[in-house]
């Protein structure tokens, strides 16, 4: 049994007249002979003789109007709803893998202008042993890498196109999903429409990802505050970082 079961849309009585119906049969013609290039904006490209349609121009407007009703053909608020947060998504782990890549970078900098820079380490607050100063960073390097990497891996299962699932059991509409998703620069398609009325399991994944890139920042930042503080008192902080109490 297909994942996805082809049927044919129920038939609709129309209201306008003769001439309204023999339009939309016409539209829905082009629009098989042609449902990549089709489409609203297909069909309107068809209607304009002139040349190419403008904003403003009144034939833009009034078929723009009689159109924009059909732009959610075949499709459902469900996988909508997952389409727009997995490209909300995606666009988010990239930005937080560029700005992990700049501190990483930095880590790595900050490590070579001190190679030899011994400083203590400590366990329960307590000095234990010394540790050079590279090493202390690249611990953080350790981790922030592996945030790094799980934003991919969240990324990764956020690009999946969920379009073509209906609200539960696929569309009546003969879909090309793999078109779809080479024109969303997705990886792939989902294999089940009824996984993806309910699945936000990608959505978790990046949470997951935040969250524990923001213990390691919460733990640096600790840190540096304990360390230059008058107890500890031997890392400066610049006046670029730091702030007054109150």
């Amino acid at each position: 049994m297909p994942i996805f079961a082809a049927r044919r849309p129920s038939r609709v009585r129309s209201s306008g007249s003769a001439s309204s119906r023999g339009r939309a049969r016409a539209d829905r013609r082009r629009f098989r002979s042609n449902p990549h290039g089709g489409g609203a904006a297909g069909v309107l490209r068809g209607r304009f003789r002139r040349g190419r349609p403008h904003a403003g121009d009144p034939q833009v407007e009034r078929e723009g109007r009689r159109y924009s009703d059909k732009i959610h053909t075949g499709r459902s608020r469900n996988e909508q709803v997952s389409l727009d947060t997995r490209l909300w998504l995606r666009d988010e782990c990239d930005r937080a893998r560029g700005l992990l890549a700049g501190l990483l970078r930095a880590l790595l900098d900050l490590a070579g202008r001190y190679p030899d820079a011994v400083i203590p380490g400590y366990t329960h607050m307590r000095r234990a042993q010394a540790v050079l100063w590279p090493h202390y960073l690249l611990a953080y390097f350790e981790m922030f890498a592996r945030d790094f990497e799980r934003f991919g891996e969240a990324r990764r299962r956020a690009n999946v196109l969920p379009l073509g699932s209906g609200a539960l059991a696929g569309s009546g509409f003969p879909f090309d999903r793999e078109a779809m998703a080479r024109d969303l620069d997705f990886d792939s398609i989902t294999r089940n429409s009824m996984d993806v009325s309910g699945d936000r399991d990608f959505a978790l994944d990046f949470v997951y990802a935040a969250t524990v890139t923001m213990v390691h920042l919460s733990r640096l930042a600790e840190d540096w505050i304990l360390y230059s503080s008058e107890e500890f008192g031997w890392l400066e902080l610049g006046d670029g970082v730091t702030s007054g109490s109150s």
